[in-house]
């Protein structure tokens, strides 16, 4: 288990909405947060081999938006979904 995650006592808030094709997320939680600037491009790191650090990058590679409150402890991203094609081929 990551230390972070140790207390169980801890809790993180979510918010999920919906609105058209757009769903929107938010979490948060009362840690010291951290600068999201500072997290490595794990693409260009040379410790791209640990198991750890590639959160942020597939986040953003998977979302419209991706938004870090001040303090880096909330999280709010949104993500434009795409009807699937319902045609029916009947031969």
């Amino acid at each position: 288990m990551d230390k972070i995650c140790a207390d169980i006592n801890e809790c993180v808030l979510l918010e999920i909405g919906f609105e058209d094709q757009k769903v929107y997320v938010s979490l948060k939680d009362r840690g010291a947060g951290f600068d999201p600037s500072k997290v490595p491009d794990p693409v260009t790191d040379p410790n791209a081999s640990y198991l750890s650090g590639r959160g942020i990058f597939l986040a953003r590679m998977n979302v419209d938006e991706l938004v870090y409150n001040d303090i880096g402890n909330e999280v709010s991203f949104s993500k434009t979904l795409k009807r699937a094609n319902s045609k029916v081929n009947a031969s």
